[in-house]
């Protein structure tokens, strides 16, 4: 996410190079702390060995998850103090704007996390996968431009709500038998819904993208969004089945491709 600060901020056409520092550091470490949260939820509600899977049928991310507890806990400390220590130098509309987030950020643990709303995944729309699409455009984009999120291209923001959306529902869909027993609000938990929605919210993605090009030229925004949504649509459709062992690795890991736009801009 990060990442995508930078390069939204560096297309802002103000020349502004990247986000405020503290800004940043905050939205890194809030970021880490969140997924190393979610890890740890995950590992210590299943435990190891639960229900009837084995090391060969748990995705690899929860595999190591499991082996590893001590190295996740340390890793969340650090985050949490990073982020302590940066709060005292954040804007005063980072705040106002971030708290906003930071609390559906916390509902959205409760419900979904929490097993709250299990039948949010029988509802027929991707209620979760939705809302990590909008909590993690709204970090990067409040990170980019704190108080003046209005001078992102809207198009580029849509944009990356899709992708996004499109990263969850990738991901989801492979790991839908896990998400059966583990996971039950997930879209595709148990092999229920559209089996194309993935492509679909990546190909919307791509469309917002060239929108964007059109009225904004190219930007860093603008190369980052229409490359990694490209990308993943590609893996989205990808058969081999050495490749569907590592989607969730191999989408994530190509939203690292923003920073190789930050050292080149």
């Amino acid at each position: 996410m990060a990442g995508w600060a930078f390069v939204l901020a560096a297309s802002r056409g103000d020349g502004r190079e990247g986000p405020p520092a503290a800004e940043a550091v905050a939205l890194f470490a809030a970021v880490w702390a969140i997924y190393l949260g979610d890890r740890l939820h995950d590992a210590r509600r299943a435990g190891r060995g639960a229900g009837d899977e084995n090391g060969a049928s748990i995705p690899l991310r929860h595999a190591w998850a499991r082996e590893h507890l001590r190295i996740l806990a340390i890793s969340l400390g650090v985050a949490l103090l990073a982020g302590i220590v940066v709060m005292p130098f954040l804007f005063a509309t980072t705040w106002s704007a971030a708290g906003v987030v930071a609390v559906a950020t916390v509902v959205y643990f409760f419900v979904f996390r929490g097993g709250w709303m299990a039948a949010a995944g029988h509802c027929g729309l991707p209620v979760k996968e939705l809302a990590i699409a909008f909590c993690f455009t709204a970090g990067a984009a409040i990170a980019a431009a704190p108080g003046s999120i209005a001078t992102i291209p809207l198009a580029c923001v849509a944009s990356l709500v899709f992708l996004v959306l499109g990263n969850c529902l990738l991901i989801s869909r492979r790991e839908a038998a896990h998400d059966a027993r583990e996971d039950p609000a997930a879209y595709y938990s148990g092999g229920k819904g559209r089996p194309l929605l993935p492509e679909i919210a990546l190909g919307i993605a791509f469309g917002l993208a060239l929108i964007s090009l059109e009225h904004e030229g190219v930007t860093p925004a603008v190369v980052a969004l229409m490359t990694i949504s490209g990308l993943t649509f590609l893996l989205a459709r990808a058969r081999r089945p050495g490749i569907a062992m590592h989607t969730q690795a191999l989408a994530d890991g190509l939203h690292l491709l923003t920073w190789v736009l930050v050292f080149w801009v």
